[in-house]
């Protein structure tokens, strides 16, 4: 592409092992390996930085805020602000991977996310996608977290509670843990991680993440994706879920395709996909 900042990798497509696939559909999660360039990495890590900078603001000390503001830092749709980030956030080649492990002919783009966890931030308390975000029919959802810096295993990395994916609701927050332990479920997790390798998760299943005891900033991308034919769920009395369908999804109401201007097909595979790069 021309008057891109990224190499070609970042259109090469990477097929997943049917062991990937298999494991994902039990466990709820994978780990997928390298899926962006160090290089294009490189590219990227100071175009977030700058849109955190100037659009994230939060000037609370740490032991001031709830404990998701301990958790981390957020800005959603970056996609929007940078022409470059748009070109990384709607690469073909990391939505092939969401609809592969989704099982579907193509995906559309849900929302794109930046979570920074501050040197000292706190633990991310046990949550599930599914109970916030809008829900679907096919009630299918992925997200693919990318570091953007190398994480040892001690600094924000994630952990899965896996085969609770079939799950719709689980306790909230703590109390998911001892859900799970009481279901006979394990936690698993995938010690360090490189910047640009990535896992992928469904929207059932429960995760956190570890505190940043480190001097560093722990950074990284989500995108989170939805079946291509995906139908808005009503949102009944979930004003989270309300409010996602009005931000991220507008003009768009219950029984009609996920289909906004926000939310462009980013793959599918009989190749009608006018946005992908």
């Amino acid at each position: 592409m021309e008057n891109s900042l990224f190499t070609a990798n970042l259109h090469e497509e990477i097929v997943l092992s049917p062991g990937q696939i298999e494991e994902y559909r039990s466990k709820g999660h994978v780990y997928a390996g390298r899926v962006a360039s160090e290089e294009d990495v490189a590219a990227l890590r100071p175009l977030v930085r700058e849109l955190v900078r100037t659009c994230v603001k939060e000037d609370r000390p740490l032991e001031e805020r709830d404990d998701f503001g301990k958790a981390f830092l957020q800005l959603i749709n970056l996609w929007q602000r940078d022409e470059a980030m748009k070109q990384f956030v709607f690469a073909r080649k990391f939505a092939r991977m969401a609809a592969d492990l989704l099982e579907t002919d193509g995906v559309r783009l849900y929302l794109d996310q930046i979570f920074y966890k501050e040197p000292g931030g706190g633990p991310t308390p046990w949550h599930q996608d599914g109970a916030y975000m809008l829900r679907f029919k096919p009630d299918k959802l992925i997200t693919l977290w990318l570091p953007l810096t190398d994480i040892p295993d001690d600094m924000g990395s994630l952990r899965f509670i896996s085969g609770a994916n079939e799950i719709e609701r689980m306790k909230n927050s703590g109390n998911i843990l001892l859900d799970a332990v009481r279901r006979g479920l394990p936690e698993t997790g995938y010690k360090g991680m490189k910047a640009g390798h990535a896992t992928f998760h469904s929207g059932w299943t429960p995760h956190s993440a570890l505190a940043n005891p480190t001097d560093s900033m722990r950074e990284v991308l989500t995108i989170t994706y939805i079946a291509e034919d995906a139908v808005i769920a009503d949102p009944e009395d979930n004003e989270a879920r309300r409010k996602h369908l009005e931000t991220y999804f507008p003009g768009r109401k219950p029984g009609e395709r996920a289909d906004s201007p926000l939310n462009p097909v980013l793959y599918s595979r009989d190749g009608d996909c006018p946005v992908c790069v």
